[in-house]
């Protein structure tokens, strides 16, 4: 290595590791945001104590199983360092952004062009203070399990050449991550499609390229599957051995499904797209199931309070949504499941510490055979397994939805991408309830802005002396570089993504212009994974937004495929243009067809 490998050599680790130094600083200091929340923030953190202290998810009642309970393991192991869940978060994110790096290596060769795609993940403003991530939520570390994923994915699928050894640690890696993927959010059925076409791929790689240990590579691509079933049954024994549910959450347990689809079938005299069950579907239901009828009387007495959360909801939707397809508001949304489920506990159906299977499976059972025989008025709808219930009115609200969402995250408005404010302003810190107990068990915020309050003046500032608090000036400063880093990602994203699609048409071009077959290649088809993960991600989404009140805050995760999708377009282009001088080539890249 000459004197200018050296230093090239240098200033790249210089840059490498400057850049994990400032995207941890940038966090350092920033504190949690307490948010009551009962069935989300609040949820986790009551979680993580009843785990760490021997009594798995708590005293069981209709909300014991209502989420995936990772966030709650990542809690914990959070504790177990002594370090602020916020800090843990984000080290947890950095570490998916560096393994992602090095897994490209043998597929790209060159530190500088993984760079590229580093920078890009590191300081996604999805991962940064944002309303979500600074909440006990666990969105960020979604954010992060499903980065590891990718990084798994990529790492495994470019060292299928490799001996089996060296192939092993990221089977078991990406096995691991897709457990902890499944194990964070419900609907994880999106990543399907695009997880079966990673698979397949591998599996036709190994076969059409006769890689040696063949077969033994077939199926350890294959026990992937079986290794990330492995964490969803093991938290499904220990649920059915405290509380007789055996899955990982009831709130996609087929019975109750089953349960809300029979009564979103029932036809009713006005339709509501974001409702598929209303009042009118109870009072219906009520005269062909006499199981249903006996919680007729929770239900009215819980109404009202359901229906003020769905207003609010409703409110929340676009205004081109409310105007188009729903001019008036009034029924319970996507609510409905939260209200049957207060009103089976309170008839007592929770009471013997099991989940009540046999009365939610034969009311479901009662509604349904009533649609059957005509005794109820039933339309024929499309019901997916995890998402719900759908009519051929809902594929225009749907297409609506894509259109906005492509918008919202290309110009990145959007409530994923929008820096919080890091100031004594937040009143989330302020609340006092004894509940916020079970939050600072595990968040070890390095700021309690509750104790600053009798220091506060006029200015909202915490005063020292003459002085503003130096670490609240820090947070203000920190504030306003994440708000620059938006600002450049809201400028260039658009800007690459199309630059680099057309650099690699031209590539195209220029291959055919001297007459070189065009090969399916390893970063076309990693192209294709991406492309996928982000279409199967925001269809999955704007389905259920077309249904419901879901609000446009769970799309995150589409940045990180738009970031890979067009790193692999600029490489398989350069590729491309280098095919005329192999030895120059960045990628050892290989067609699925023989030479």
């Amino acid at each position: 290595m000459n004197s200018k490998q050296k230093f090239q050599t240098t200033l790249f680790w210089i840059l490498f590791l400057g850049a994990i130094l400032l995207r941890i600083w940038l966090m350092i200091g920033v504190p949690k945001r307490f948010v009551y929340g009962p069935m989300d923030d609040l949820f986790y953190a009551k979680a993580a104590h009843y785990l760490i202290h021997g009594e798995w998810m708590g005293p069981y009642n209709q909300l014991t199983l209502i989420k995936a309970p990772f966030y709650s393991f990542f809690m914990i192991g959070s504790f177990l360092t002594g370090l602020p869940l916020m800090l843990n978060e984000t080290i947890f994110y950095v570490l998916a952004c560096v393994l992602i790096f090095f897994a490209l290596s043998p597929l790209v060769k060159s530190n500088w062009l993984r760079l590229v795609l580093f920078i890009a993940l590191l300081f996604c403003p999805s991962s940064l203070a944002t309303t979500w991530n600074l909440r006990v939520y666990r969105e960020f570390v979604y954010f992060g399990v499903t980065l590891f994923v990718i990084a798994t994915s990529v790492g495994f699928f470019v060292r299928l050449d490799k001996p089996i050894r060296t192939l092993f640690p990221w089977a078991i890696g990406l096995g691991l991550s897709m457990g902890a993927f499944l194990l964070t959010r419900e609907e994880g059925v999106w990543i399907y499609p695009a997880i079966l076409l990673f698979l397949v791929s591998c599996l036709l790689f190994i076969w059409f390229k006769h890689y040696e240990q063949k077969w033994k590579k077939i199926v350890l691509t294959l026990s992937i599957i079986l290794i990330w079933s492995l964490p969803v049954q093991i938290i499904s024994i220990l649920n059915y051995t405290h509380y007789g549910f055996y899955g990982v959450t009831e709130n996609t347990d087929k019975d109750f499904t089953r349960l809300i689809n029979a009564l979103g079938r029932i036809e009713t005299s006005e339709w509501y797209p974001y409702s598929p069950v209303t009042k009118e579907s109870f009072e219906k239901a009520y005269s062909a199931s006499p199981l249903l009828k006996e919680l007729q009387v929770p239900i009215d007495d819980l109404w009202d309070n359901w229906m003020a959360s769905a207003e609010n909801s409703y409110e929340n939707t676009p205004d081109w949504y409310r105007e188009k397809y729903a001019p008036e508001g009034g029924e319970i949304a996507g609510y409905v499941s939260w209200l049957m489920r207060d009103a089976l506990s309170v008839a007592g159906k929770f009471s013997e510490g099991t989940y009540p299977r046999a009365y939610i499976r034969e009311t479901a059972d009662q509604i349904i055979a009533a649609c059957d025989s005509g005794q109820l008025d039933c339309t024929n709808q499309i019901s997916i397994p995890r998402l719900g219930a759908y009519r051929a009115d809902h594929l225009p609200i749907f297409f609506d939805y894509i259109k906005e969402d492509l918008h919202s995250l290309f110009s990145y408005d959007n409530s994923f991408s929008r820096i919080f404010p890091l100031s004594i302003t937040q009143g989330a810190f302020t609340k006092t309830n004894s509940k916020f107990d079970y939050f600072e068990e595990f968040v070890n915020n390095p700021i309690d802005m509750r104790t600053m309050l009798d220091r506060v003046n006029a200015d909202n500032r915490v005063m020292v002396g003459k002085h503003n608090e130096l670490r609240l000036v820090m947070l203000n400063l920190k504030q306003r570089l994440m708000g620059y880093s938006v600002a450049v990602y809201k400028y260039l994203t658009l800007v690459f993504l199309i630059l680099t699609t057309g650099f690699w048409l031209i590539s195209i071009i220029f291959r055919l212009s001297k007459k070189q077959k065009i090969a399916y290649s390893s970063t076309i088809n990693l192209a294709l994974f991406f492309l996928v993960l982000f279409g199967s991600r925001l269809g999955m989404l704007d389905l259920l937004r077309a249904t419901s009140t879901l609000p446009g805050s769970y799309a995150a995760t589409c940045y990180l495929f738009m970031y890979c999708f067009s790193f692999f377009l600029l490489t398989g282009a350069i590729n491309n243009f280098e095919a005329q001088n192999p030895e120059k080539t960045i990628n050892q890249d290989e067609s699925l067809s023989s030479e």
